[in-house]
């Protein structure tokens, strides 16, 4: 199940950001034919956000993240374990949390719209939530994993 999760994250992923880099050039090209489609930047942000929101998860699944282990690595297997567990625990506390502020940003403001496309921007702020979800599936996988190996 990771693995199909991770190619359709990553299909998603490309996807925004060809659409991102779409929006940009027809913006860009309508500007310098004196015809500006204003609303082609509020949509490549949007698709941009998206990307970002799921390129988290992917380099979470791939281990891309920084890591600073030079403490780690001179302490104990068993002791380097334990502290792996409580990171796990420590960051799904900080995702839940996340999920949890980024459902109450969805309902803040329903009104408002991005720009001119007259698309709610609950788009993007729902962003957070689904991300914080991915991520946390993520880490719970890699914390069952880790408690039974």
């Amino acid at each position: 199940m990771g693995q199909l999760r991770l190619k359709i994250e990553e299909s998603l992923a490309m996807f925004f950001l060809a659409a991102t880099c779409i929006f940009v050039l027809i913006g860009a090209v309508g500007r310098s034919i004196g015809m500006p489609l204003i609303w082609s930047i509020d949509l490549a942000q949007l698709m941009f956000a998206w990307v970002c929101a799921l390129a988290a998860d992917i380099t979470l699944q791939h281990n891309g993240h920084v890591v600073i282990d030079i403490m780690l690595r001179f302490i104990p297997k068993l002791l380097q374990k334990i502290m792996n567990i409580i990171w796990i625990l420590a960051i799904c506390g900080l995702l839940g949390l996340l999920i949890y502020l980024g459902v109450q940003l969805f309902f803040v403001n329903p009104n408002r719209v991005i720009g001119d496309t007259g698309l709610p921007y609950r788009l993007i702020n729902v962003t957070i939530p689904v991300s914080a979800t991915l991520m946390l599936i993520t880490m719970l996988e890699r914390l069952y994993k880790g408690a039974t190996s």
